[in-house]
């Protein structure tokens, strides 16, 4: 073949198609070889995503997701040999799994391209990829009484159940910001908390959005956590034997202040943000009508 080009194991050209260069010894020299994209992911995610200092979790998403469905699907092909009809390929390969995730998947192989083109391993980007339209999701809040129905239920469990359903259900906290939260971060006086880090498999860093906020402290919650008060650890929420509390610890907590509600549910990831978010909206209808009564009618 002139030019250069060789033929592929991955379907496509293994070079950029450029003519053959002369050295200044005399000797010609190839252009370089394009990467497939097996070869091309361990420098995607040591010059893109860890240099960037992205948060561990996303790191870990990024890695997964490409061992796990793009080198399968793509990794012997060469970057600039990725076709859109592969791309399509993929998505069907994807058809049992949701829009959102399919979605994720292709905004890392979409990433991981653009940073082959901005990086000179490859012209261009070699395909086109479209994202899957995503229904906007019907989600469901839980009223007041179902939310103190279960207050009392992590009350009567564990003195930590209880301040992590108040911390999640009145301050919108997750449950790596829970673990993350030291007591420096807590202004009993001002009735105020700064979530600004979030735990992850024992690794601390940003929290989600990369900035940190101040939340309000309801007056229960204010005082739960003056009870709670400790000098064992930095941190707010710890085992009994000082040890930092884990993502899991507190997804059990919640499960056992569940069983004890009567609850049948076992999935209480969504439960505390949900209920933070139907309480913040009933705080400002409240607001709202203590400023124009008219609206009480």
């Amino acid at each position: 073949m002139s030019g250069g080009a060789s033929a592929n194991s991955g379907g496509g050209i293994a070079l950029t198609g450029l003519p053959s260069v002369p050295s200044n010894t005399g000797a010609v020299v190839g252009i370089k070889e394009v990467p497939t994209l097996e070869e091309f992911a361990p420098r995607f995610l040591d010059g893109h995503t860890k240099a960037n200092r992205q948060k561990p979790s996303g790191i870990a998403t990024q890695e997964r997701i490409i061992r796990v469905h793009l080198v399968p699907a793509l990794g012997v092909k060469r970057l600039n040999a990725i076709t859109t009809e592969d791309v399509q390929h993929l998505k069907g390969v994807l058809a049992s799994k949701a829009p959102k995730t399919i979605n994720k998947i292709l905004t890392v192989l979409s990433t991981l391209l653009k940073k082959a083109v901005e990086w000179n391993v490859v012209e261009r980007m070699p395909c086109v990829i479209k994202q899957l339209k995503v229904a906007k999701p019907n989600v469901a809040f839980y009223d007041f009484d179902t939310y103190e129905q279960f207050v009392e239920a992590a009350r009567a469990t564990d003195p930590r159940a209880y301040l992590i359903t108040l911390l999640g259900g009145e301050a919108g906290l997750r449950s790596g910001e829970m673990v993350a939260l030291r007591w420096s971060d807590v202004d009993l006086t001002k009735r105020q908390v700064c979530v600004q880090r979030s735990a992850w498999k024992g690794e601390i860093a940003a929290p989600k959005g990369g900035r940190l906020r101040y939340v309000p402290l309801t007056v229960r919650l204010a005082t739960a956590l003056r009870e709670f008060r400790h000098l064992r650890t930095p941190e707010v929420l710890c085992q009994d034997d000082g040890k930092p509390l884990t993502e899991k610890i507190v997804q059990r907590l919640l499960r056992h202040a569940a069983k004890r509600a009567g609850w049948q549910t076992t999935v209480l990831t969504s439960f505390v943000t949900r209920s933070a978010r139907t309480w913040r909206i009933a705080v400002r209808r409240q607001a709202q009508l203590r400023r124009w009564p008219a609206i009480r009618s």
